[in-house]
């Protein structure tokens, strides 16, 4: 009976915890009024304690493709953004994807926050540059493209 009721509660607790982080799989799209960014494409595909995302940018230009396959459990991972070596680290925070990056030690730290609409099809990112100190607070926001669309 003991053990019945050890599985129930994990099994329990899986559920939750799978309810409790959000379903971004997929892939995002963002317009931007910015000079410099034509467009940002977001690939997203969740494990159950990491995730991957490839980020495409469109700048009229040179493209930039950056890949980053991180734990979700707060733990630091080497990668490359831009062509610079940059440490991050991921987290749920409730219904929250937090990603810190930092360059070159901390010369610069960033913190982006994920965070998908009650619909499902809107995900807004917080960007929030903790150093160097002064830089306002961006919020990105990206709609979800259909299966028929990204094929």
């Amino acid at each position: 009976m003991r053990t019945l009721l050890c599985l129930a509660a994990m099994a329990a607790g899986s559920v939750w915890a799978q309810v409790d982080h959000p379903d971004l799989n997929g892939v995002w799209q963002r317009q931007s009024n910015d000079s410099k960014v034509k467009s940002e494409t977001l690939n997203i595909a969740q494990k159950p304690d990491s995730i991957d995302i490839v980020r495409s940018v469109d700048t009229g230009g040179r493209p930039i493709k950056d890949e980053i396959n991180c734990s979700t459990e707060g733990k630091d991972c080497k990668v490359k953004e831009e062509g610079q070596d940059t440490q991050v680290s991921m987290y749920y925070n409730g219904p929250m994807l937090v990603m810190i990056e930092q360059r070159h030690g901390n010369d610069y730290v960033t913190k982006r926050r994920l965070k998908l609409s009650p619909d499902g099809k809107t995900l807004t990112m917080e960007v929030m540059t903790i150093n160097p100190p002064g830089k306002a607070t961006e919020n990105l926001t990206y709609t979800k493209q259909s299966q028929t669309a990204t094929k």
